[in-house]
């Protein structure tokens, strides 16, 4: 008989540990380890204190028994990807294995997850391990590898809501700017004090058509790289106001989210697509890398619009407003721009190259000599690079500015390593500058080498680099040190430097 799936409730938390235990994956031949092995950070992340916001779980029981247990977290475990991301962590005690006890459990998360919001689940697997083949039937595909492991994701989205959402026809909810026809059916929509107890103050009540007109025109002729407003509409009716603004100073790349929805249309998931909708807008054609949001601790229904759109819980901000003359506490969550990494291929080469020759034009070449900028032109030429690929002499990852509202991806960062682990190239795409992606891409490259030397028998802990003049006080940042004064090889103008792992 098929065990029955269900949530995991709040008494059967402790069992995690044990299935903790049980997912520990043992090639043949392999020593059991001892059961305080779960207790070193690097397992215990997956179960210290669960019950947390983001935190998802599923058992299998069978005769009253729990004998399998699948659940997700968004920590930084061995399959983190970003911070919107459930990991997923998946144990069925060994007599019950080969029964489709797992697969079951896998496929009940996967539709709750859906349900929560939540647009992908990633999980670590080591290659050797037969249940890659069950993760692949499932759909996972391949996101990042190294010599021994290998990060999987799994979209969950329904392909017919990202169809929608891109397509937009008038029946479905969407957002969109304002429109001066649209003053009536706001004034409507937030003439009501249920509504704007959970705003902010500044807005007249009653709120007249008057009122909305004038609102209309201002975000109209709102400043257009810093504020991002746009009405949520259904059937082309606006039911709702949603904008996204930029804060400013140290804070330029960081923008504050705000919404509302008329009271007929609560709890109908309007506000969430909104949410959604809006996020791959400002993603897609800004430079902000960070939305959050703070709505009031109390309005629940609020917190799980941002948790379903794939906001992560920040903290609690303590008697940080007052609304209505009563002291409150606001929650902050936020969304961040994400930038999957993943080994190039051959295919992957010819726009990486591109990449790379084109900020090296404008960053570095000026400092060069002729005969430098011709070196480096050969150096990155395509043949020669495939060669040293193919001859395992150098490996190339990259970074991918993920369009969430179109699905397709954009280089964005490019490294290449040649072994043991020395950076050969190191290159971010212009408009991508300041995110973090240089110091993603130098760990992913560091963590590869780190694996492959140890399969090897050796441990690889020192990363070099030739850095550009122009280069080294970025690398700087990134930890790395000179050891040697500036040099100059055939026109190449370079410091030596390196960096402790």
């Amino acid at each position: 008989m098929q065990p029955t799936i269900r949530p995991i409730q709040y008494p059967e938390y402790p069992l995690l540990q044990d299935f903790l235990y049980h997912a520990i994956f043992l090639p043949p031949g392999a020593e059991q380890p001892p059961r305080e092995v779960i207790f070193q950070p690097s397992l215990s992340i997956y179960v210290d204190d669960f019950g947390q916001p983001d935190d998802c779980g599923l058992v299998a029981v069978s005769d009253n028994m729990i004998v399998g247990a699948a659940w997700t977290r968004i920590v930084p475990g061995h399959g983190h990807i970003d911070d919107e991301t459930p990991e997923l962590a998946i144990s069925v005690l060994p007599a019950f294995r080969g029964q489709g006890t797992g697969t079951a459990l896998l496929v009940n998360l996967f539709e709750h997850l859906r349900e929560q919001g939540y647009m992908r689940i990633s999980l670590s697997v080591q290659k050797s391990n037969p249940a890659l083949r069950l993760y692949k039937r499932l759909g996972y595909q391949i996101f990042r590898e190294n010599t021994e492991d290998i990060i999987m994701v799994k979209e969950l989205a329904d392909p017919q809501s990202q169809l929608r959402v891109h397509e937009s026809p008038a029946d479905i909810s969407r957002i969109r700017p304002w429109q001066t026809k649209d003053a009536r059916d706001l004034a409507a929509a937030l003439n009501n004090k249920n509504v704007l107890n959970n705003l902010r103050d500044g807005i007249p009540f009653p709120y007249t058509k008057r009122d909305a007109a004038a609102y209309i025109r201002a975000m109209q002729n709102a400043e257009p790289d810093s504020q991002y407003p746009f009405a949520v509409t259904l059937d082309d009716k606006a039911i709702g106001s949603i904008s996204v603004v930029r804060r400013d100073n140290i804070h330029h790349l960081t923008a504050e989210l705000g919404y509302y929805v008329a009271e007929d249309h609560w709890h109908k998931g309007i506000m969430t697509e909104a949410v959604r909708q809006i996020c791959a807008y400002v993603f897609e054609n800004t430079n902000i890398v960070r939305i959050f949001a703070e709505p009031f601790a109390h309005n629940r229904a609020s917190c799980r619009v941002l948790e379903k759109a794939g906001f992560r819980l920040e903290g609690k901000q303590r008697q940080n407003a007052v609304k209505n003359g009563v002291t409150l506490d606001m929650m902050l969550y936020s969304r961040l721009r994400t930038y999957p990494i993943r080994p190039l291929d051959e295919d992957d080469i010819e726009p990486a190259l591109a990449l790379v020759w084109q900020v090296f034009s404008e960053f570095v070449a000026p400092e060069y000599t002729s005969e430098g900028i011709a070196e480096f032109k050969a150096f990155i030429g395509p043949a020669a690079v495939l060669a040293a690929m193919k001859n395992a002499e150098l490996r190339l990852w990259g970074a991918f500015d993920n369009n969430v509202h179109t699905g397709s991806t954009e280089l964005a960062g490019v490294v290449a390593v040649k072994q043991p682990l020395h950076i050969s190239l190191l290159f971010v795409d212009k408009q991508h500058h300041g995110r973090g992606i240089a110091r993603a891409l130098l760990e992913t490259a560091e963590t590869d080498a780190e694996a492959e030397a140890a399969g090897g028998g050796l441990r690889t802990r020192t990363v070099t680099v030739h850095s550009s003049p122009n280069a080294a006080s970025v690398y700087r940042r990134l930890g790395f040190v000179s050891t040697d004064t500036e040099k100059t090889v055939n026109g190449l103008r370079f410091i030596p430097m390196e960096r402790q792992m």
